[in-house]
Order: C-alpha cells, then sequence, then structure tokens
C-alpha cells in the first residue's frame, strides 16, 4: 500500500501524468515494465487508470508487460515476495536491468546435462520427489487441485482488460506464451492459456512454439498443459526440429515420454514417422538422444519404434558413432543390440564407430565392438584405418588393443605413411615407442612414403625432437635422402631447426658435409630461407661459406636474392666473400641484390666494401641491373651511398645504342634521375641573401659525351679519305657522310637534355641544374643564332609587306589602240581578261623613293631570302624529315613559295614578264598569292617567337589552347552546318542583301553570327520581305544553342585549361631552346667540346646585366632549393602504368593461391569438426 501511495504522489506531482507513466528511462523500460516486473498489482492497475499503454514495448528486445507478467508472474500458492522472483540460486529469474532479453531468449541449444534416472521436473525446474513411475514408461503426473483459481485480480488480466495485446511480438516475434513456457511459469502459461484468442501455435523468430520451449527446458507440467490444450506435436522449427528433438538434445526423458505416449494414444499411424523424422542436419530423435548422454532417453526411443538406421546420401553419422563421442558404453549397447548390422557402418567420411572409439581412445567401447564381427582393416576417405586414427592421437592402450586384435602395420594411407609415419607426425611417443619395441620395427623405419620420406624425415620436418631422438636411438637412418634429396640434417637446416641440427651433428658429425640433388650445403638452405641464427651454428661445424652450388650460387648469393637481411649479416660475419674474382662469370651478391630490388641488403654490401663498379656478364652494374629490373628501392639505396658518382660513371652498349644509367633513369625513373640532379647541385652552405652565397653546379651526368668515361656515347665513324676520283669513291663517300650524320643526330638525341625533350619531362627540365645548363648553352651561342634569324625574318617580312603594299591594285584590263595602252580598272570583279594583259604586262608603279626600294630592291631580296629558307628545309631532309612536319616549318615553307610566285612577277624582258606561272600582274590569282604570302609568313614568324623569354610563353599558350579547340572541332563544325543549311533554305527569296545566297556563304554568314554578328534587323526585321515563321523558331535555337551554349562551352574549355597550360608553357618554351641548343652543337661538332666545362661555381646575388635586358628576361632564380618541385602526376602515372599492370598480375596469381590455401585449410577444418 505504501508503494502505490508513493507512485500515485510522484505522478499526480508530474505536470503531464500520461506522458509521464508512459516515458522510458535509460533502459528503455516504462512504469508499467517495473510495476509487472515485480508483481505490485495495485500499481499496475493505477498506471493502466492513467492511461499507461498496455502494449508498449521496452528495452533492447521490445517487450510489452505482458511479456514482462508472462515470465515473472507467481503462482497463488507461492509467496508475493519479490524474494521468489529474484532468488539467486534460481537461473530462470531475470533482473531487467543486469541481463539483456537476448541472452533470456536464446535460441542457441543449451549445453548437455545428464539426467538421473529418477528425476521428474515441475513447473519451477525442481525435482518431484514423490515421482516413482519408471521413467521408460508414459509418465502419469499427479493430478492438481480440482479447485479452481480465479485470475481476476491478477496482472496478466489487467493488462488484457485494457486491450493489451495477448499474441504481441517482440523484436524476436515471441509471444508472451512463448515467454511463459521457456521460463517454465505454469501459472503464468495456465492463466494466458484460459483465455480464447491467445495462439497457442505463435512462433518466433525461429520457428520455436511454446510447446518446442517446454520441451528443451524440460518442463512436464507446463508440456502437458499445452498438449492439453491441442498443442502441435508435429510443428517444426526453422531447423525442422519437432519437440521431441528438442526435448532428446537436451536430455529429458520426460517430456520425451509425454510427447511419444500422446502421440501414440491420438494418432499412431503417424509415431513411427515421427520418432524418424529427421531435420535440417539429418539427425533424427534418436541422434540426439544419443549424445546427450541419457540412457534411458535411448532406451524410451528404441522402445518406440526408433530405428538405428544410416542412410549414405543424407546422413552424417549414425547414432552409434554419436554415441561413440559421447563414450556411453550402455548406449553404444543398445544400438547394437538393437541392429546388428550398424556396428561397422560408414558416416560420410567412410569413418566406423570403431575409428571413432579409437580416435577418442574409448577403450571400453573399442573392446565392446571388437566383439562383433567387424572389418578391423576398414578404411575411410583417406585410407586412415583405426590403427592410424589411435597412431594419430598417441592413444597407445587403444593401439595395443587393436594390434591385439589383429590390425597388421604394413597398411599405408593415401600419403603412403605407414602407422609409424603417423606416429612421427603427430608427434605421438608412447605410440612411436610401442611400435619400435615390435618385430617390425626396421620395416616401419626403413619405408618411406610417396615422397620418399621416411619416418625420421617426417620428424623433423615437423620439429619433433623428441621424436627424432627416440627415432635415432633405434637406428633410424640418418644419412638417407627423400624424393628432393634432402636428409634429416639438411631439412632441419632448410626449416631452422637449431636443436635437431646440434643434435644430429653430435651423433655423426660428417652429417655436416651433406648436400642434396643441387649441391646446396645446410647453410646455403638455410640461408635460402632465413634462418640466420642456424648460420654460425653451422659456420662452427666447419661448412665452407664460399661453397657454390649446381647454380654457381654461394649462400650469400642465396640470402641476398631472397633479400635476407639478418641472414647475409651472418654470413658477411662468418667472413664470406663479398665480391666474386676479376673475370668471374658468377654474379656477385651486390648484383643479385640489385637485380632482386633488395635495397637494405645493397646498403650492408656497399658498407661492408662490396664493389660498387662490379660489372656482371650482361656488361651492366649494380645500378643499371637495378634500372632494367625496375627496382626503385634498390636505385635509391645506391644513389644515396657516398659512392654514387662511381656507379653512375659507366656505360654500356647494346647494339649499336650505347646508353647510361642516368639516361636509363630519365626514360623509366625520372623520379630517381631528379634525385640524381638534386646531388649535383650544392651551395657553400652561407647566408642565402649574402652576396658572397655560392652554388656549385656539377654538370658532369648532363654533358657526360665530353667525359673521359663517357667518350663512347658520341663514338662516330670517321670521315674515309678519297684516295680516287672515281664514280665509285663518290658514292662511297656521301653513303659514309650520310652514315655519320645520321650517327652523329643519333648521339644527339642520346644527349640526356634531348631526351628529357623527347620523353616530355618538364618536371626535369624546371630543375635548377638543367635550367642554369640550358641558360649557358643558349646564351654562349645558341641565343645569337636565334636573334640573327629573328633580325634576317623581321627584315624579310619588312620586304614583304612593304612590296605587296606598294603593287597591291584592283584588276583592270589594258586597250591598246595604236602603240598607246590604256589602262582601265576592273571594280569588283572576279573574272580575268588574260589576253588584254599579255598586251598590258606591268603594272605602272608611282616614282617614288619607297616604291623603289620595295620593288626594284626588295624583289632581289625577296627573291634570295625565300629560295635560301627553301633550300635549307630540303637540305634538312636529310638530318630528320619529320622537322618538315612541325606548323612553324609548313607555314614558312608555304610563305616563301608563295613569295616566290608573287615577286617573280615583278621581273620582265622584252616587254615580257618571267612569271613562274603565267599569273600576270594585272590578274586576281596574283595578288591573291602575295595575299597568302604576307599570311603564312607572319604566321611562321610568330610561331618561331615562342623561344622568346617574355612573349614565347604566350605563344605556346596559345598553341596548346588551339590544339584543344581542334578537339572540339568536329562538334563545332557539325552545329554550324545544323544552321546553315536551314538558313539558306528559309532566305532564297531574298536577292539584294542575302548572305545566305549560296550554301558555303551560309556556312560563313552562321560561323560568323556564332560570335554575335547576326543582323537582326536586316534579315528578320524588315517590312518589304517578311521571313517565313519557322525562320524564328531556327533563330531562337540557334541563339540558344550556338551563341549561348557553344561560346561559353568554348570559353569553360579555354578557363579550364589555362591553369595547366600556365604551369608547363614555361617549361615547354626551355624545351625548344634546348632542342635548338642542340640542333646549334650537332652543327658546331669541330668545336663544341673545347668549350665544354663541367663545374662552374655561381653566384646568384651578383647578377650582372643591363637593365634592359634583365627586363627582358625572367626574373626567377632558378636556384632556389625551398620552393617545391612536384612531378606531374599524370606523368609519374604514365610511367608507371606497366609495373603497376605487372605488380597487379602478380598479385593476381598470390590471391588465387592463397585462395586455394584457404580453401584447403577451410576444408579441413570441416573435417576436424566432424571429427569432434
Amino acid at each position: 500500500m505504501e508503494n502505490l501511495m508513493c507512485s500515485k504522489k510522484i505522478v499526480y506531482d508530474s505536470s503531464h501524468p500520461t506522458t509521464f507513466v508512459n516515458k522510458l528511462d535509460k533502459n528503455s523500460f516504462a512504469l508499467l515494465h517495473y510495476a509487472a516486473r515485480y508483481n505490485h498489482l495495485d500499481i499496475v492497475k493505477f498506471l493502466l487508470s492513467c492511461n499507461a499503454d498496455p502494449n508498449i514495448k521496452g528495452g533492447d528486445e521490445g517487450l510489452t508487460p505482458l511479456h514482462v507478467a508472462a515470465m515473472c508472474k507467481v503462482s497463488p500458492d507461492s509467496s508475493t515476495g519479490v524474494d521468489q522472483i529474484q532468488d539467486s540460486q534460481n537461473p530462470d529469474t531475470i533482473n531487467l536491468f543486469d541481463v539483456p532479453m537476448a541472452a533470456q531468449i536464446s535460441h542457441k541449444r543449451q549445453k548437455q546435462r545428464p539426467v538421473k534416472k529418477d528425476s521428474v521436473f515441475d513447473s519451477q525446474g525442481k525435482a518431484i520427489r514423490d515421482y516413482k513411475g519408471p521413467v521408460t514408461k508414459r509418465i502419469k503426473f499427479h493430478e492438481l487441485d480440482s479447485q479452481t483459481v480465479t485470475h481476476a485480480d491478477t496482472i496478466i488480466n489487467a493488462l488484457i482488460q485494457k486491450f493489451a495485446n495477448i499474441n504481441g511480438k517482440n523484436k524476436y516475434d515471441a509471444t508472451p506464451v512463448c515467454y511463459a513456457a521457456m521460463k517454465r511459469n505454469e501459472a503464468a502459461i495456465t492463466e494466458l492459456l484460459e483465455y480464447h484468442n491467445v495462439d497457442i501455435e505463435a512462433k518466433d523468430g525461429q520457428g520455436m512454439t511454446p510447446l518446442h520451449y517446454a520441451a528443451e527446458q524440460g518442463c512436464p507440467r507446463i508440456a502437458k498443459i499445452l498438449i492439453d490444450h491441442k498443442a502441435n506435436l508435429m510443428a517444426s522449427n526453422k531447423f525442422d526440429m519437432t519437440p521431441l528433438h528438442l526435448a532428446c538434445e537436451e536430455g529429458h526423458p520426460e517430456v520425451a515420454s509425454l510427447i511419444l505416449s500422446e502421440l501414440k494414444e491420438n494418432s499412431p499411424g503417424t509415431l513411427k514417422n515421427y520418432i524418424n523424422a529427421k531435420d535440417k542436419n539429418s539427425f533424427s530423435a534418436l541422434h540426439y538422444a544419443a549424445t546427450s548422454g541419457v540412457v534411458e532417453l535411448v532406451s524410451l526411443l528404441l522402445e518406440y519404434g526408433a530405428e538405428c538406421t544410416f542412410d549414405q546420401q543424407t546422413d552424417y553419422a549414425s547414432p552409434l558413432h554419436l554415441a561413440c563421442v559421447s563414450n556411453q558404453l550402455d548406449i553404444v549397447k543398445l544400438l547394437v543390440e538393437n541392429n546388428l548390422n550398424i556396428v561397422d557402418v560408414k558416416n560420410q567420411n567412410q569413418e566406423t564407430p570403431l575409428m571413432i572409439a579409437a580416435s577418442l581412445n574409448r577403450t571400453d567401447i573399442l573392446n565392446y565392438l571388437l566383439q562383433h564381427k567387424l572389418d578391423i582393416e576398414s578404411i575411410d576417405n583417406d585410407q586412415d584405418t583405426a590403427l592410424f586414427f589411435a597412431c594419430k592421437k598417441d592413444h597407445l592402450e587403444s593401439v595395443k588393443i587393436l594390434l591385439g586384435a589383429g590390425a597388421k602395420l604394413d597398411r599405408r594411407n593415401n600419403d603412403d605413411y605407414n602407422p609409424l609415419h603417423v606416429a612421427a607426425v603427430n608427434n605421438a611417443l608412447h605410440v612411436a615407442g610401442h611400435l619400435l619395441s615390435t618385430s617390425s620395427k626396421h620395416i616401419l623405419q626403413n619405408s618411406w612414403d610417396r615422397y620418399e620420406n621416411r619416418p625420421i624425415h617426417l620428424a623433423v620436418m615437423n620439429n619433433h625432437i623428441e621424436m627424432v631422438k627416440l627415432l635415432v636411438d633405434n637406428a633410424s637412418p640418418v644419412d638417407e635422402k627423400n624424393a628432393s634429396g634432402l636428409t634429416p640434417f639438411l631439412l632441419a637446416a632448410s626449416r631452422g631447426y637449431i636443436d635437431i641440427l646440434k643434435y644430429l651433428v653430435d651423433i655423426s658429425l660428417p652429417l655436416a658435409l651433406d648436400e642434396d640433388d643441387r649441391n646446396n650445403t645446410a647453410l646455403h638452405l638455410a640461408a635460402e630461407n632465413g634462418f640466420h641464427k642456424a648460420i654460425p651454428i653451422l659456420v662452427a661445424f666447419g661448412m665452407n661459406v664460399d661453397y657454390r652450388n649446381t647454380q654457381q650460387m654461394t649462400a650469400l648469393d642465396l640470402a641476398c636474392s631472397k633479400g635476407h637481411y639478418k641472414t647475409a649479416l651472418a654470413l658477411i660475419e662468418s667472413e664470406s666473400s663479398i665480391d666474386t674474382g676479376e673475370n668471374s662469370k658468377h654474379l656477385s651478391p651486390l648484383l643479385i641484390a640489385a637485380k632482386y630490388g633488395h635495397g637494405d641488403l645493397i646498403t650492408l654490401l656497399l658498407n661492408r666494401g662490396a664493389d660498387i663498379t662490379r660489372i656482371g656478364p650482361n656488361g651492366r652494374n649494380c645500378l643499371e641491373i637495378a634500372i632494367h629490373e625496375k627496382r626503385r628501392d634498390a636505385v635509391m639505396a645506391i644513389l644515396n651511398n657516398p659512392k654514387w658518382e662511381m656507379a653512375l660513371r659507366h656505360v654500356i652498349c647494346e647494339g649499336d645504342t650505347a646508353t647510361s644509367p642516368f639516361r636509363c633513369m630519365i626514360e623509366t625513373m625520372p623520379d630517381m634521375a631528379e634525385m640524381v640532379l638534386d646531388k649535383c647541385i650544392s651551395d657553400n652552405n652561407m647566408p642565402k641573401d649574402n652576396s658572397n652565397y655560392a652554388i656549385n653546379c656539377n654538370y658532369e651526368f648532363l654533358e657526360d659525351m665530353h667525359t673521359a668515361w663517357g667518350h663512347k656515347l658520341k663514338c662516330m665513324p670517321k670521315k674515309p679519305s678519297a684516295k680516287s676520283v672515281s664514280i665509285l669513291s663518290r658514292i662511297t663517300d656521301k653513303i659514309s657522310n650520310l652514315m655519320e650524320a645520321h650517327h652523329f643526330r643519333r648521339n644527339n638525341r642520346n644527349h640526356p637534355l634531348s631526351m628529357m625533350v623527347e620523353n616530355e619531362r618538364y618536371a626535369m627540365l624546371g630543375h635548377p641544374l638543367v635550367r642554369h645548363l640550358e641558360k649557358r648553352k643558349w646564351n654562349s651561342s645558341s641565343s645569337y643564332i636565334y636573334y640573327t634569324k629573328i633580325f634576317i625574318l623581321i627584315i624579310y617580312l619588312v620586304f614583304l609587306t612593304g612590296i605587296c603594299l606598294a603593287s597591291a591594285s584592283p584588276p583592270y584590263k589594258c586597250i591598246k589602240l595604236n602603240e598607246t595602252i590604256t589602262i582601265e580598272p576592273l571594280n569588283h570583279s572576279y573574272e580575268d581578261n588574260i589576253k588584254d594583259c599579255v598586251s598590258c604586262p606591268y603594272i605602272p608603279i608611282r616614282n617614288s623613293f619607297l616604291n623603289y626600294i620595295f620593288i626594284w630592291f626588295g624583289k632581289y631580296f625577296l627573291l634570295t631570302l625565300s629560295s635560301l629558307f627553301i633550300t635549307k628545309k630540303v637540305i634538312g631532309l636529310y638530318s630528320n624529315i619529320y622537322t618538315l612536319l612541325s606548323p612553324q616549318a609548313v607555314l614558312e615553307i608555304l610563305g616563301a613559295v608563295c613569295s616566290i610566285i608573287y615577286v617573280s612577277g615583278f621581273f620582265s624582258g622584252s616587254s615580257q614578264p618571267y612569271e613562274l606561272f603565267r599569273l600576270y600582274r594585272c590578274t586576281n590569282l596574283f595578288r591573291s598569292f602575295g595575299a597568302l604570302a604576307l599570311c603564312f609568313s607572319w604566321l611562321s614568324f610568330v610561331l618561331y617567337l615562342t623561344k622568346l623569354p617574355k612573349i614565347g610563353i604566350y605563344i605556346i599558350m596559345y598553341i596548346d589552347i588551339f590544339k584543344t579547340f581542334l578537339q572540339f572541332l568536329p562538334v563545332y563544325f557539325m552545329l554550324i552546318i545544323s544552321f546553315a543549311l536551314p538558313f539558306y533554305m528559309v532566305f532564297l527569296d531574298r536577292y539584294v542583301t542575302n548572305s545566305y545566297v549560296t550554301p558555303f556563304k551560309a556556312f560563313i554568314k552562321t560561323f560568323v553570327a556564332t560570335v554575335g554578328e547576326i543582323e537582326y534587323d536586316t534579315f528578320y526585321n524588315t517590312q518589304d520581305e517578311t521571313p517565313l515563321p519557322v525562320t524564328y523558331f531556327l533563330l531562337f535555337l540557334f541563339l540558344f544553342a550556338n551563341s549561348i551554349i557553344l561560346m561559353n562551352l568554348l570559353v569553360g574549355l579555354a578557363v579550364d585549361d589555362i591553369q595547366g597550360v600556365q604551369s608547363k608553357a614555361f617549361l615547354k618554351r626551355v624545351a625548344l631552346r634546348v632542342k635548338m641548343s642542340m640542333q646549334l652543337e650537332s652543327m658546331l661538332k669541330d668545336t663544341r667540346d673545347r668549350r665544354i666545362s663541367l663545374q662552374e661555381t655561381i653566384f646568384p646575388n651578383q647578377t650582372k646585366g643591363h637593365p634592359i635586358w634583365s627586363w627582358w628576361e625572367f626574373k626567377s632564380n632558378p636556384f632556389e632549393h625551398n620552393k617545391a618541385r612536384v612531378h606531374d602526376q599524370f606523368e609519374l602515372a604514365q610511367l608507371s602504368r606497366k609495373e603497376m599492370k605487372y605488380s597487379f598480375k602478380i598479385q593476381k596469381y598470390q590471391i588465387k593461391a592463397i585462395n586455394d590455401k584457404l580453401q584447403k585449410l577451410e576444408t579441413l577444418l570441416e573435417e576436424v569438426i566432424k571429427r569432434i
């Protein structure tokens, strides 16, 4: 009563009682849950009167108050205190705070628990003392008191009266009836079943009905109540398990007897099928009873007609197999006496009960089974007999029993193992000792498996030293080899088993000299597998550390090939030779480590005195091998060594190509090449703002052609001296000269700077060392030639422009009467009067100084320069035909050709012009060639200015954006065509001002309109000639598709590309200047060596020069070490694509191999689980 008053005060003091009573606490429970939990009926009624929700769900499992009441209802004859519910000795009491509901309704099978013969339980799980009936018969319960119990004043009734859902489900779909059965609450389940709308067959998420829970919990009273209310005995859960399966699994013979007797009484025809029904694991009730260990339960099932059979198609094991596992001799006897044919039955692994008993050392069962007629040599899938099973587990008693029963020692399994092999593999010392005491011990020890391994080999493989000692003490052969050519000593060395190594050498020192079929000693095998701790021990045995196997590799070579650092260190400390002989054909350890990319080993070997200049049989040193194999770690290790310069000073000739390590890095490892450049530049450690701050540049590897060690990189065939003037000699000289030019061009392309340009290594071209070398080359000679040519081109353009403007004239015709020539202009005419032009061969020129300069003198100057330009390009065909395919070269040739054609019209003799194509100066075609000459020449001049410091970068940016536009050009062209032709159709009726008169003009007009010149008033807003209605629709589409979207798209493409173009334009200009410098050096090949300096000191803070020239040059300091130089990510991705593809291919095979191993392990684990 006091609790009720406190509850009312708390509720009424709240501002919103209804909300308060339905509020969930931190454990997600409401007040109604707690009231039902502690059986406070008055509080429950009060809360319901305050509009508490009777179906509110709480906790992580979504329990309603009715679920809690079904679990915690107190029977009328018990005390109403909480002590009974919270009894710590009762495992079925609950605590809503401490025990999650998920654990309370767990659907996992409980542990097996034996039941006494006389044990019968009531609804609370307590033993019924007055029960004296036989448990193998139908159990008869004492009748309950006949007095009826009223449920009008219970929590369950109060909840239901307030419309609580009696079949409500929680998170696991369990109803209150399921909870009552699971918690053995007889009072709750009795009250719930009185309501007609209760679902007695309600299933939870696992398909469990209340009867399933009653059977699983071993509650015969509750099971009886459910059966009396017509609970379905045939119901099965999601595992196809009936209540009988659960009762047998948990070892409850009382419930099983109740179920079977009820079924026999009411449905005897289905009893046989029911009792032998199997679940999804192909287990019948008898299978579960055999594993429960309850003899009475097995006897009960056999009495009711359970069949002890085995179907190899569906069953995994028979009940007899399971009985052998549970070590119940009485159950085994019951099963065998029931069916003698099952004594030698095999499960799906072809294992007999005898094998199971031998494997688990069930000696009593083993002796019993051997009394019956069975095959003691029966084999399983692995061809193991029962003796093999006992040997694996070192069950000496079982082995003795089997041998006494006639088991044979000469049997072999799938691995060709005999029993001693099996004992050696599994370190079964007791069994092995017994086998070695038999008369067959010599046969057992000297027989081998499929790989010619004797028992001692297998003992060594598994590091069973005690087994090895036992076998050796019994005269096991220690010098025999297996199929791999390995003795036990070599096996121990290959696996790093030091204790076995020491033991074997102690008994026989000559074993240390054993070799396998490839002449590998124990030292080789230990080094190859990376067992560094075994190295000093083996060396102490007197083994030769420099001994070579059939592959001519020492132990150190093998360690370096596998990347075993500690092993290599141990061998070096054991005085193993680091370098090979001078004329040796073997790879040194350093070359081997470089080949396989082990950077740490390379560092170790170089620090221990390895020769970094050592060359292998293929003519490569360690750095070249690492680069060729694309071993980045190895290259970095070599470059970080103090002797890194010696590794770079090497030339390798492959066919007709000479190359060096630095060139190879430019092609395949640009980041490593940049690392070399970083090492070639240093400062004097003074402050960078100091006037004496100096930077030392080493150009040795950029100008390696001019070093003493790199002369092979510039070798050219000498020009043979002419001894005769015969035709054959001249032809030979020409061929020799062509070969010389070709060879030199190849060497020119072989220059590191040229390779950077050809491979588009812009990040390297921006390196300070390369920048300054390029600047020095440019300022030494290339700039003078370049600016000279620019000066010549300027003069050429001045005269070409002057002569074209001075001679520009509209077409005219000549009228000749009486030897008098009259000129009559032809305005706006495109028809040439060739007949009249013949009589009027020249245009009268006004007598002025400019006309005299540009026409009379300029025609000779232009003709000469144009001819020289064309001649230069023709001669360039011998050096490189691809130079003529550049845009600048093509425009220059076209401009020169058009200039010659145009200028030739100003030469005449005997009143006739010396024209190449008889164009005549009075025709329109003549001035057309002049216009083309101006256009091509000026464009060629603009492209030639790309190498200038200031404006060259913008020209390159323009070219790159133009290339982007060319990619879009097909789409642009089709969009213009899409509107040009329709406009031509709709404006056909315009005769006065019609720009769409022809398809070509319509295309041009539409192209112009794209940039904004639409002329709306002229074509669309006229009074005299009204356009067709469809014209406005076409105009709208045109404005939307071309003028707005298309132009914005082009602007967007340009803006998007401009950032990348700006970042690379400067370096592209540097690349062009490098290319020109290399071409110049090819022309100055006789004197360039005298001008090459490999060392230079630069004082960047002492810049000298004219202010104007300093403005013209870029002011950026090429030697700012602090600025970040980031590689082009796309460039690096392209370089590593093939390497990544190869790496992914290897990883694919490795993953496949790992997957195969995992599948084998999974199969093995499944077998182990099945046997357990």
